[in-house]
């Protein structure tokens, strides 16, 4: 079951990176948990958009992501173990413009987590991720540019040890 979800990926990631529209970088704080407390966490993500499908307003986001606790940012620390999850996602991504300065997006998904938060466990979690942003579109009318923004998003998985993760995050995403 795992080979063929990592297969599925693996060719999902290739058509899309090969006619990718956009990339993108997230960075913010959250939380993780996963069977314990939440812990406080910052979170980053790389992630490629393909070209719109169906109309100019749906297009599909594949992204990694890596949530991690604040710890393993401060050098003073002396934890021996950072918790932390890693992640893929593909989510379906709608998108408004306000005029041509503003924009709001909408995503929902699929996630494939690895957890790490205990040092004796590594999982791997399935389940939906959920996610919203609105920023400053910068192209104004040309196709290519940049758009900066913040956003929020949720993930909760179903099986093993229930990973989830709840982020807010600047993102900034660049059209060719």
């Amino acid at each position: 079951m795992n080979r063929i979800i990592i297969i599925l990926f693996f060719v999902i990631t290739i058509h899309i990176s090969s006619e990718a529209q956009s990339i993108g970088l997230t960075f913010g704080g959250g939380f993780i948990s996963g069977n314990s407390p939440n812990i406080s966490s910052f979170t980053s993500s790389f992630f490629i958009n393909s070209p719109p499908l169906f109309n100019d307003a749906f297009s599909l986001r594949l992204s990694f992501l890596y949530n991690g606790d604040y710890n393993a940012l401060l050098p003073n620390s002396t934890n021996l173990y950072n918790p932390f999850i890693k992640g893929i996602s593909l989510k379906g991504i709608t998108m408004q413009e306000m005029d041509n300065f503003y924009y709001v997006d909408e995503g929902f998904g699929l996630l494939v987590l690895d957890d790490r938060i205990f040092s004796g466990i590594n999982a791997t979690d399935f389940g939906i991720v959920i996610s919203v942003g609105a920023g400053i579109d910068l192209r104004k009318s040309s196709p290519k540019g940049l758009r900066i923004g913040a956003g929020t998003e949720y993930a909760f998985t179903f099986t093993n040890t229930y990973a989830k993760y709840f982020s807010v995050y600047l993102t900034g995403q660049y059209f060719f």
